[in-house]
């Protein structure tokens, strides 16, 4: 199965990196094809690369993706 990435970059409102462990959850929309359900976790960074998002490739898919702190 084809892979991307995705990259974020993640401030507080001064422009500074956020204080606490970040996790972020992804999930494939239902009857979007292809993709797993997925969690990454990072600490301290502002510039964020998530890969090996798994994906159909061509049309790709579809996730909602949620960030807590």
């Amino acid at each position: 199965m084809a892979t991307g990435s995705l990259r974020l970059q993640i401030t507080d409102l001064l422009d500074s990196p956020i204080d606490s462990q970040l996790d972020f959850d992804f999930e494939p929309v239902r009857g979007s094809p292809g993709g797993t359900l997925m969690e990454a976790s990072v600490m301290d960074e502002t510039d964020i690369t998530i890969d090996n998002i798994q994906c159909r490739g061509g049309p790709g898919t579809l996730y909602t993706v949620r960030a807590n702190t």
